[in-house]
């Protein structure tokens, strides 16, 4: 999955994890206040009480922090052991166990497909041994109207949680790419390299452009131009890794590497030569041949710690491919040329 797709997913389960511990602290403050002044479960409402305060903490926690994994499962673990203890003390005698219906929700709505799935097997094979094993329950009608019931929900919570996954990741792919040559787009860009600056690593920015661009589209036609693009897409790809590339324009490209300069002068080196010596074989037959202009620069990790520096960069390249395509094209241009 794409970093923002997982972002987007992120940020979702962050607003899912805040609601269930909100509902889960009113729920247990409340329940203890009447367990208390009833008097029957002490033990249950003493645990209750000090469950509010631990969904208070998580709250905080969650609402200040990025989302853990740990928080989650904290949560889920709460809920699940509430309503364990809740059925467990009740001697059956109320339908308290209804409650255990909603943890297959719960736990794919917090932790997705495969901790939901684990958390909810986990659940059915403790409500079957309070049911059998502490109670010792002769008639079976309880347990297969539960299980039967919880099977459904539990079904419909993983055949949900997978087609949300499913539709998001798709929806990412048609914010995040361009949908002609699947490179990612301008918008993707802006996110990952907000990602680049956080691990505090220098990062080279690379602005390509195709000679004549226009000259190719008017002669053969935009079909030729389109066949271009993508397979120099597949280019660049092999050369730096599929995140890295990005189509900002009609026949501009962007090229981010983690590389030292070096490093990167050198790929870009072998891009520009090997797309000059390249035949595009396009679908209408024609075979064309194409270079590229290229404007390349560095910024050192506490450079990209200045407010819009990408912006900066992207500026800086723009300008440099620009004076490549003033020299005489088909070269890079650095800030030390």
């Amino acid at each position: 999955m794409h970093t923002s797709s997982t972002l987007i997913d992120n940020q979702d389960r962050k607003r899912v994890l805040l609601a269930a511990n909100y509902f889960i602290a009113v729920m247990s403050a409340f329940t203890s206040y009447i367990n208390f002044k009833v008097g029957t479960y002490l033990a249950l409402a003493s645990i209750q009480a000090v469950v509010v305060f631990i969904c208070f903490y998580l709250i905080l926690k969650i609402r200040s922090d990025k989302l853990r994994l740990s928080y989650s499962l904290i949560t889920s673990s709460i809920y699940m052991l509430l309503v364990t203890y809740a059925t467990y003390m009740s001697n059956l005698n109320t339908a308290i166990g209804a409650w255990g219906m909603t943890l297959p929700v719960l736990f794919y709505f917090l932790n997705s497909i495969r901790p939901g799935f684990i958390f909810s097997i986990m659940y059915l094979f403790i409500y079957t041994w309070i049911l059998v094993g502490v109670y010792n329950t002769q008639n079976i009608k309880p347990l297969a109207n539960f299980v039967l019931a919880y099977l459904i929900v539990w079904g419909i919570a993983h055949v949900y949680e997978k087609n949300r996954l499913k539709n998001q990741a798709q929806l990412t792919k048609l914010a995040l790419k361009d949908p002609l040559t699947n490179a990612n787009n301008l918008l993707a860009l802006r996110h990952d390299f907000e990602q680049r600056t956080k691990a505090e690593k220098d990062v080279g920015l690379a602005m390509l452009d195709i000679d004549f661009f226009k000259k190719v589209n008017d002669t053969y036609g935009h079909d030729v131009g389109d066949d271009i693009l993508m397979q120099l897409v597949e280019l660049f790809q092999k050369k730096v890794s599929e995140k890295d590339v990005y189509r900002t324009g009609g026949e501009e490209f962007v090229l981010l590497f983690d590389a030292s300069e070096d490093e990167a002068l050198k790929v870009l080196k072998e891009i520009c030569t090997e797309t000059e010596h390249k035949t595009f074989n396009c679908s209408n037959g024609n075979n064309i041949n194409v270079t590229l202009s290229c404007g390349f620069i560095h910024f050192s990790a506490i450079a990209l710690q200045e407010p819009n520096s990408l912006s900066k960069m992207l500026k800086t390249a723009d300008l440099l491919l620009y004076h490549a395509k003033e020299q005489g094209r088909n070269q890079i241009i650095t800030r030390e040329n």
